[in-house]
């Protein structure tokens, strides 16, 4: 087991939460929960030691979320055909920099069925918390919103209604035992909650009630009820039409917000005619093994980190049954040489442990076009821009029929078939001989010299030269001679005449 202490964090749209370990001994125990804010993620990240293992699991600012119909399904059966279908362009967004996929169902790597797909435009996958910085190499950075839907799946026992906030996307997911129900986007973002805050308190500006919602010291406990009965009818509406035809939730659990603003979940409920999910730590410990320091950290606890504590016991699991389901890495969209792949730790988590995600994650920075190149992170960009799109792979054509002393064709890219390495005509002629001959091994040493007209004159089965210039050379020998035995006899003239 590894005496390197473990390090997870998961990323909000508002926060960074770490859960620390003090090793990897099992059963695993959770020595410390924190949550900051993005403002002050750097000084938690510092804190980390070079020797600790890492964990992230991150969302970009700018994400989405799509369950395959049954077409697609059908069409996109695998991890990467759903690559593809992830770098689909749409005139409704900016082109997808980084994708996540699980099959819905139980939340394994896509390998037929429905699957769920996690996007994101944005150019790092890494937040601008500063995890780019860490010391320690992380050994995956896994989809959060992948991750919290799959704590879900594993324990409730009933459809439950996740909404996640966000800052500018916020989705409606309904997961069942049978995983992934159905998904949505909703117009709950950070922008209509401040509205509400802002009517309800009747504040002048929009950004007092935005630093008000986030004041941990305010007590909403009289205009809460109020702000999220303003803002539940049209939620409402979005939601009801997401579950049209199908089983109505009962509970719902509200993801993506601080724990200091978790009272916003109990309310929202209510105003929908639902019940709060309070997820049952004790029994989730007893079911996973994890356990917590002191009692008292474990009741201290509040819905907002059973996807992160759930993350941190997927994140160490083995390659058994079911281990590692939900956890999905941020992959690259735009490095061609990057192969999507749902990474399994191959034990216990350890410092020298090899897993690591095909990218890095993404940044917060909303950018409409890189300019998905390789990792991701959702809050402020935090990598080094990505690379430009990697040229087509390049692929081995087979030579044709060989010639005498052909070579073998060089690559093609794409498909391309390159020019012929010989061009003169007797040699592209060998290629229509019998294969034996075609084939024959050239002679030791240097090939033979051939005289200049060889060629013109064989008469042989071998290349021949023109006729017609085979002709007119030989009409210019015989004027050739005629006119030198002309000359001979005028000068035999000559001299005769000369002498006498």
């Amino acid at each position: 087991m590894s005496s390197s202490p473990l390090y997870f964090f998961e990323q909000t749209d508002f926060s960074l939460r770490l859960a620390r370990s003090a090793d990897g001994e099992r059963p695993l125990r959770i020595a410390e929960v924190t949550e900051v804010s993005l403002a002050d993620g750097a000084e938690l990240i510092a804190n980390v030691p070079a020797n600790a293992c890492v964990a992230c699991a991150l969302r970009p600012k700018l994400r989405a979320l799509h369950l395959a119909t049954a077409e697609e399904a059908k069409l996109h059966h695998s991890l990467a055909s759903i690559r593809k279908f992830a770098e689909r362009p749409s005139a409704a967004a900016a082109a997808n920099v980084w994708f996540a996929a699980v099959q819905a169902h139980d939340g394994r790597a896509p390998s037929g069925g429905q699957w769920l797909l996690a996007t994101s435009p944005e150019a790092q996958p890494q937040t601008a918390a500063g995890l780019a910085d860490l010391k320690a190499k992380p050994i995956r950075y896994a989809s959060a919103t992948l991750a919290t839907i799959g704590a879900l799946a594993r324990t409730a026992a009933q459809p439950v209604l996740l909404i996640e906030v966000g800052e500018l996307t916020s989705h409606a997911i309904l997961v069942g035992r049978e995983g992934v129900v159905t998904v949505g986007t909703i117009t709950l973002d950070l922008n209509r909650i401040a509205e509400a805050v802002q009517a309800e308190l009747e504040l002048k500006f929009r950004g007092s009630a935005v630093k008000l919602f986030f004041n941990a010291e305010y007590d909403f406990s009289d205009v809460g009820p109020k702000i999220a009965a303003r803002l539940a009818p049209r939620i409402k509406a979005e939601v009801d039409q997401l579950l049209a035809n199908r089983s109505a939730p009962a509970t719902l659990l509200l993801a993506g917000l601080p724990a200091a603003q978790q009272w916003f979940g109990p309310q929202l409920a209510n105003a929908l005619g639902l019940t709060s999910y309070t997820p049952d730590y004790k029994s989730w410990s007893n079911v996973t093994g994890v356990t917590f320091s002191t009692a008292g950290l474990i009741a201290s606890l509040s819905p907002a980190w059973f996807g992160t504590l759930d993350f941190v016991h997927a994140a160490t699991l083995t390659k058994a049954p079911g281990a590692a389901s939900w956890i999905a890495e941020w992959t690259s969209l735009t490095n061609i040489d990057a192969v999507p792949t749902l990474a399994v730790a191959p034990g216990p988590v350890s410092a020298s442990s090899t897993a690591k995600p095909s990218a890095p994650m993404p940044t917060a920075k909303a950018t409409s076009r890189p300019p998905f190149s390789e990792p991701p992170s959702p809050i402020n960009p935090v990598l080094s821009p990505p690379s430009k799109a990697p040229r087509p792979p390049v692929t081995s054509v087979p030579p044709k029929s060989p010639g005498k002393y052909a070579t073998q064709s060089a690559p093609s890219i794409a498909g391309f078939e390159p020019t012929p390495p010989h061009k003169d005509l007797s040699e592209r002629k060998l290629a229509s001989l019998p294969k034996e001959i075609a084939t024959a091994k050239p002679p030791e040493g240097p090939p033979p010299k051939v005289p200049v007209f060889t060629a013109a004159y064989s008469t042989d089965s071998g290349p021949k030269a023109n006729p017609t210039k085979g002709k007119a050379r030989n009409n210019l020998i015989l004027i050739g001679v005629v006119l030198l035995a002309a000359i001979i006899i005028g000068l035999w003239f000559f001299a005769s005449n000369r002498g006498t």
